[in-house]
């Protein structure tokens, strides 16, 4: 048996293509034993003068089924919906936070003035120049650290305003 559902599915395509003539119990036999065939599948290979009555049973597998998959979509659009407006409300949120610092606070590494230059000031108040920070983390980073903060640093820099 084949463990790819496409080829499987045009495996019994085939069979039911070859096998069609021989009329509506043969048709929905094989819709049952293969599950991997809906009605929707087999319906080309059907002929015109099958009634739908015939498949009446199929056809409301096919719509519950449809149906129960339409309700997992809602649920999962609405669940990501909610994560997306909470993920607003985290970034509306740590826009307006702000840690006040006195005029002349300095850099917890090099002891100068930190707003002298560009700076980090974390919500404990510690203040440190960027260039500090770097030149104390880049030694201690592996090379794949190190590689992935220097094209974050890229990044940042590209879409920084002029």
């Amino acid at each position: 048996k084949p463990a790819d559902k496409r080829l499987k599915q045009r495996l019994w395509l085939r069979i039911v293509e070859s096998q069609a003539a021989d009329g509506v119990e043969t048709i929905t036999g094989l819709i049952r034993e293969s599950q991997e065939l809906s009605v929707r599948d087999v319906l080309p290979y059907m002929s015109d003068s099958i009634t739908i009555d015939a498949f009446q049973k199929e056809i409301c597998e096919c719509l519950d089924t449809y149906e129960e998959q339409i309700l997992n979509l809602r649920q999962e659009m609405g669940d990501h919906r909610r994560a997306l407006e909470a993920f607003k409300e985290d970034l509306k949120q740590a826009e307006e936070r702000v840690v006040v610092i006195p005029e002349d606070q300095g850099c917890e590494i090099c002891a100068l003035e930190a707003a002298k230059e560009r700076f980090y000031v974390f919500a404990c108040k510690h203040c440190f120049h960027e260039a500090c920070l770097r030149a104390l983390v880049v030694p201690a980073l592996d090379e794949s650290k190190r590689s992935r903060l220097f094209e974050l640093e890229a990044m940042r820099l590209e879409h920084q305003p002029a």
